[in-house]
């Protein structure tokens, strides 16, 4: 696998199967992880086979089908990794672009 050195990797799913396998392999190869799962359980497993610092792992319960659940955890993963939180703008918004009011774009 390439070198993901300090890169953030968000997976969900991560409390078994592809994802625990995803988020095993890129902490292996350097990355931090934002891992989620709506299986409490399945993913402390995951956690504490990963054996990464609090610096390197962020762990939400998550139900991916609620979606301000899911933006919510979007912003926390961009607020930890930020020294100040971002806050959201008028151009954050993309109404009439197609995405509903409120999504907030990730820039580099």
């Amino acid at each position: 696998m390439k070198n993901f050195k300090d890169k953030v990797a968000v997976i969900t799913g991560a409390g078994s199967g592809i994802g625990r396998a995803l988020a095993m392999e890129l902490a292996a190869s350097g990355a931090k992880l934002a891992i989620s799962d709506i299986n409490e359980a399945g993913l402390k497993e995951t956690a504490n086979n990963l054996n990464l610092g609090e610096d390197r792992l962020m762990t939400k319960i998550l139900d991916v089908a609620d979606r301000q659940a899911f933006y919510d955890f979007a912003d926390d993963v961009v607020n930890r990794q930020q020294p100040e939180p971002r806050r959201r703008s008028p151009d954050d918004q993309d109404i009439g672009r197609g995405r509903p009011p409120g999504v907030l774009r990730f820039r580099r």
